[in-house]
């Protein structure tokens, strides 16, 4: 059956060891980049991987993971099982990066057919798989959970002395509390200025105070 598709840049396939005449041929007019298991394993399973996340802007931008199982080289429980796909290992080293990535926004799991799988072991397998590579994601994020938190850390202010105490930033218990001021301690500038007002200078001749027609030898 003949058809047609239209694919966005921003896609990828990994891994993939075959393609239909029809695949192949849509494909060489589609900007989908291809990364075949033969090129994955030339160039390195987390190189390949690498530059597929830069390819389709996986580093700046969401994306999903489509895990077909039937890119496993030697997986039986699908209907279309490959001899000369990725081996587990292979595709681990290339899951790292993939769930490494901030941007990874959800794994889809697809293909397996439990009909082909009567003791589950490859269900298992599977399971066991995705387990492994979200544990690592898991230890990535935690990682740099833990690296933007000493960086926050880092940068926060010092604390800033007040009358010669130290203030915890954003701690107004920890300000220090002047005493109650003693009788007669108490004044404020009105009080202040009043006082200004009714005393006279130091400078001012105290000469000027004396009743006129008062002299010394009048005190005598």
């Amino acid at each position: 059956m003949a058809w047609s598709f239209r694919i966005s840049p921003d896609l990828a396939l990994f891994g993939v060891s075959r393609l239909d005449p029809a695949e192949e041929q849509a494909l060489q007019t589609s900007p989908l980049r291809r990364y075949l298991a033969e090129d994955v394993r030339r160039k390195s399973p987390a190189r390949a991987a690498a530059e597929a996340v830069e390819r389709i802007h996986g580093d700046t931008h969401d994306f999903v993971l489509h895990f077909d199982v039937d890119v496993i080289a030697g997986f039986q429980a699908t209907n279309l099982p490959a001899a000369s796909g990725l081996q587990l290992d292979e595709l681990r080293h290339a899951f790292e990066v993939f769930v490494t990535q901030k941007h990874l926004a959800a794994i889809e799991v697809a293909g397996y057919n439990p009909t082909k799988d009567p003791d589950g072991s490859a269900a298992a397998s599977i399971v066991d798989f995705i387990a492994g590579i979200l544990s690592v994601r898991r230890e990535k994020m935690q990682e740099t959970a833990a690296a933007a938190a000493a960086s926050a850390a880092a940068a926060k202010p010092a604390p800033v002395p007040v009358d010669g105490a130290i203030k915890p930033d954003g701690d107004a218990s920890a300000l220090p509390v002047a005493p109650p001021p003693a009788p007669g301690d108490a004044w404020s500038s009105d009080t202040l200025d009043a006082n200004e007002q009714r005393e006279p200078p130091e400078s001012l001749d105290q000469s000027a105070s004396e009743t006129p027609g008062e002299t010394e030898d009048s005190h005598s």
